[in-house]
Order: C-alpha cells, then structure tokens, then sequence
C-alpha cells in the first residue's frame, strides 16, 4: 500500500532509485538469484522507501554459489548508491566499503560461531530431535 504522508525530495527519489536499480541490476547478472517481479521507489506503509520484489524460489536449501549471489543482491542496493557520485570518490569509498564488509561479515560469523559453541548440547539436542521427526 502506497504511504501518501510522505513526500521525497527530488534528491531522496534519485538516492532510493539508485539504491533499488543496485539490488535489481547485481540480481539480473547472477545466476542464483530469484527474478525480479516487480521494483519501485513508491514509498510504503511499513517505512521502507522503495522495494524490490522478487518470484520466491523452492529452494529450502542453498548452495555457496547461491548464498554468495543472492548476499552480492543484497549489497547491490549500497554499491549501486556509489555509481551516481564522482569516480575518484567512489573508488576511495569502494576500498572502505569492502573493508566495512570483511569487517561486517567476520563479525557477523564470529558472533555466530559463539553463539553455537555456547550452545553446542542445545544445537546437537535440536539436530537429534529433527532427525527423529523425520524418521517417524
């Protein structure tokens, strides 16, 4: 449902449009990633101010490949804001952005880790409890 309370500057539109055409533009030249229904910077009731929506794939599992894709998608939408500055700025803040991202990443998978070391018995005991509904 369209948000009719607000309205975006001209700037804001060029900001979110860029930001959406990054995720759309990255997702249509990966191979793993789902296709684009339908993309928009029409702002929205949940606060989000453009939106790109996708056809949902099956898949209940995900390869390497198809998690690294659909995660460059998802990154498309920040790099792409860098495309509409000047060159020399944007490769100054490619370099700090895939600094920001190793950074991001590596502690995102660190917290995780811990988190499944803290609770190794409670990983294992949901592990053996799924194997045996799926056994019944």
């Amino acid at each position: 449902m369209e948000k009719k309370s607000h309205t975006m500057s001209p700037e804001e539109r060029n900001t979110v449009a860029i930001h959406e055409a990054g995720h759309a533009v990255v997702g249509w030249m990966l191979e793993h990633t789902d296709p684009l229904l339908k993309l928009s910077i029409v702002p929205r009731t949940n606060a989000t101010l453009g939106y790109a929506q996708y056809l949902p794939s099956d898949n209940k599992l995900y390869s390497t490949e198809q998690l690294f894709d659909r995660m460059c998608m998802a990154l498309g939408g920040r790099a792409g804001r860098g495309k509409d500055i000047p060159e020399s700025y944007y490769r100054s803040r490619k370099t700090t952005f895939r600094k920001e991202v190793r950074i991001l990443i590596g502690k995102a998978f660190q917290a995780t880790d811990t988190i499944l070391e803290e609770n190794l018995d409670k990983l294992k005991a949901l592990a053996e409890e799924l194997l045996n509904q799926g056994s019944s």
